[in-house]
């Protein structure tokens, strides 16, 4: 947070009258409550934070009590989209790594299930640390998609297609 990095989530976040809590999944304590989705019933809530500019990530480490099913989607600065997806998750440290490291402005937490553990009663995020460096391990795999994007013509005609100022 401290480095511009911006925080947003979706309905069903814990305490969602006051939107500060979602910031202490990125304020580097592993232990707090973090980011929780206790108002989100069964469906999918996401935590989406946002690069104050774009930077190559090989590796997210979440810490979390209880979370099992989730995907991770990262946005690049040009619109192109990685996802992971995430299942069955045991560990309370989940180390996914990306080789090569994936461009990324904004990256987004989709919290699907949770495992059930005795005094985390919502899907939850501790904490999250991203690094450029990939590490040792094996590699989380990703499906990669880009937003193409077909531009309309333009209605103002080139300049030199035309005898007069077209403006």
């Amino acid at each position: 947070e401290s480095r511009g990095t911006r925080a947003s989530a979706s309905k069903g976040y814990y305490a969602p009258w006051f939107d500060q809590y979602y910031y202490y999944a990125i304020n580097g304590i592993t232990d707090d409550m973090g980011w929780a989705a206790t108002h989100a019933g069964a469906d999918p809530a996401w935590l989406e934070l946002t690069l104050p500019e774009p930077a190559l990530i090989g590796r997210v480490v979440i810490h979390t009590p209880n979370l099992k099913d989730y995907d991770l989607r990262f946005q690049g600065p040009d619109g192109q989209v990685s996802e992971a997806q995430i299942r069955g998750n045991e560990e309370t440290v989940a180390v996914h790594r990306f080789d090569p490291p994936v461009p990324c402005l904004k990256l987004r937490i989709t919290a699907i299930s949770a495992r059930n553990v005795p005094g985390a009663s919502a899907r939850q995020v501790s904490e999250v640390e991203a690094y450029e460096d990939p590490g040792e391990g094996p590699i989380t795999p990703l499906v990669t998609t880009s937003a193409d994007v077909q531009l309309p013509d333009s209605p103002i005609p080139d300049a030199n297609a035309v005898e007069t100022n077209a403006l």
